[in-house]
C-alpha cells in the first residue's frame, strides 16, 4: 500500500502544482500530516485516510467554476470522479474507492459527513487553516483573491477559525483549534 500511496502522491502534485498553495500541493500535504495525526488517535486506516487526503482537492484542477459550491455542485464531487477512475486502474477494492470517494465529495459541508473517513478528512482540510505554515499564505490569499485589506483577511481568517473550532469532530482537532486560538487570541 506504500506504493500506492506515493504513487497517488505523485498523480495528484502533478495535477495541482499549478494552483495556489492554498488549494494545491502545500495544502495537500498539511491535510494529510493532519489527517495522519488524527487518524493515529481514532484508530481508522491509515491508507485509507492518507488516500482520502492527497486526493480531497484533485477536482480543483479542472476547468469547472467552483466559485459558489453547493452540496450537490463543487470541486469534491468532481474530486470523487476523478478520483474513482484513478483508484480503478490501481485495482483499489471497491469497497474501499467508496470509502474513500464519499469522504472527498462530502468534506466541504460537515452537515453530510457521516463515516469516520468523512470526518477526519473535514478536520484535517479546515485545520490548514489554523496552520503557521499556511497562515501568511492564506493571508496573501485573501487580499489577493477577495482583493480586501491585511486586518480584513486578518478577521476573516479568525472569524472561519472561530466557526471550524465549533464543527471539528476528532479531539485531536478541537485540541490543536484549542491551543491555535488560546496562542493567538
Amino acid at each position: 500500500m506504500n506504493k500506492l500511496l506515493i504513487q497517488t502522491n505523485r498523480f495528484v502534485f502533478d495535477r495541482l502544482k499549478e494552483l495556489p498553495d492554498v488549494s494545491g500541493v502545500k495544502h495537500m500535504n498539511i491535510t494529510l500530516n493532519y489527517s495522519k495525526l488524527i487518524t493515529e488517535q481514532e484508530g481508522a486506516s491509515i491508507v485509507l485516510s492518507s488516500l482520502c487526503s492527497i486526493l480531497h482537492d484533485i477536482g480543483m484542477q479542472t476547468e469547472t467554476n467552483f466559485s459558489i459550491e453547493t452540496i450537490d455542485d463543487n470541486h469534491g464531487i468532481e474530486g470523487a470522479r476523478i478520483a474513482k477512475n484513478y483508484l480503478e486502474k490501481q485495482n483499489v477494492p471497491a469497497k474501499d474507492i467508496c470509502i474513500i470517494c464519499t469522504a472527498i465529495e462530502r468534506h466541504c459541508f460537515p452537515e453530510i459527513q457521516e463515516s469516520i473517513y468523512d470526518r477526519i478528512l473535514w478536520d484535517a482540510d479546515k485545520l490548514n487553516l489554523f496552520s503557521e505554515d499556511m497562515y501568511n499564505i492564506y493571508l496573501d490569499y485573501f487580499k489577493k483573491q477577495k482583493k480586501i485589506t491585511k486586518m480584513e483577511a486578518k478577521t476573516w481568517i479568525k472569524n472561519a477559525q472561530m466557526f471550524y473550532s465549533e464543527t471539528f469532530y476528532t479531539n485531536t482537532a478541537k485540541t490543536i483549534a484549542s491551543e491555535v486560538l488560546n496562542e493567538k487570541y
